[in-house]
């Protein structure tokens, strides 16, 4: 009598199960990482979007005051260059958003006489 074997064991079929929730496992978490990742980048753009809108309506409410400065000094190839300074006003916006923060600076520079 011959024995004709087919079809899988019992723990070919667990061992086949167990990888299988394995990978479906480490899927699930790596979506859901993704999801909420997105989720937070969507919420620091928007936060930035509305401090650029700040710093757009400061700027169009007023003339800078040329309170500030910027210095900017040329060296290596430039040496026989004098340094440059351009006066303005800094704008700054700081806002928040899911337990962090971020500014955004902006220099407005007066117009010259």
């Amino acid at each position: 009598m011959g024995t004709n074997k087919k079809g899988f064991t019992i723990v070919e079929v667990l061992v086949a199960m167990a990888l299988l929730s394995l990978a479906a496992v480490a899927f699930i978490a790596l979506m859901s990482f993704s999801v909420s990742s997105i989720f937070l980048a969507g919420e620091k753009s928007e936060k930035i979007f509305d401090a650029q809108g700040e710093i757009e309506s400061e700027i169009s409410a007023q003339m800078p005051s040329g309170d500030d400065e910027v210095k900017i000094n040329f060296t290596g190839a430039f040496t026989d260059a004098d340094d440059l300074t351009i006066t303005g006003e800094k704008l700054e916006i700081t806002y928040e958003y899911n337990g962090g923060s971020s500014s955004i600076i902006y220099f407005l520079p007066t117009k010259g006489e």
